[in-house]
């Protein structure tokens, strides 16, 4: 099974949340065979993630019909990066050889593609719409 994972928030922003969250609900409404988005909230990113996760759950799929896997509140970046993160970064373009350390996730909806066999396919920044990745799914699953 491929798929996405990407870190979320909810509280500040929302407009672009009602962006970002939608269209990772149109990617997974797509319903590409073996594909599915697992979401992690983050709170390193100004603060924006103050709720606890019942309460984020709560709010996604009452606001915006999300229904894929959300998982708790991580750090995706720095000293207490939860391992997940920590992998992610270490095997994509984030990694930079020549310091031999990866760089930080830059800001909320970073998403991390990934192949069937778990490797880490691409990362997409921020600014990359859900919507873009379609034909990369599609191709990695056939």
């Amino acid at each position: 099974m491929g798929g996405l994972l990407y870190n979320a928030i909810k509280k500040k922003g929302q407009d672009k949340l009602k962006t970002s969250a939608q269209n990772l609900w149109a990617l997974e409404a797509v319903d590409i065979d073996g594909f599915t988005i697992l979401a992690f909230p983050a709170n390193q990113f100004m603060s924006q993630e103050p709720w606890d996760p019942p309460q984020i759950k709560d709010f996604v799929i009452t606001k915006f019909g999300v229904d894929f896997p959300l998982f708790g509140k991580v750090d995706v970046n720095g000293e207490n990066s939860h391992e997940v993160y920590k992998y992610l970064r270490n095997n994509s373009c984030l990694y930079d050889p020549a310091t031999e350390k990866a760089k930080n996730i830059p800001w909320n909806f970073g998403k991390f593609l990934i192949n069937k066999e778990g490797k880490v396919h691409r990362f997409y920044t921020p600014k990359e719409m859900p919507n873009e990745m379609i034909p990369e799914i599609e191709k990695l699953l056939q």
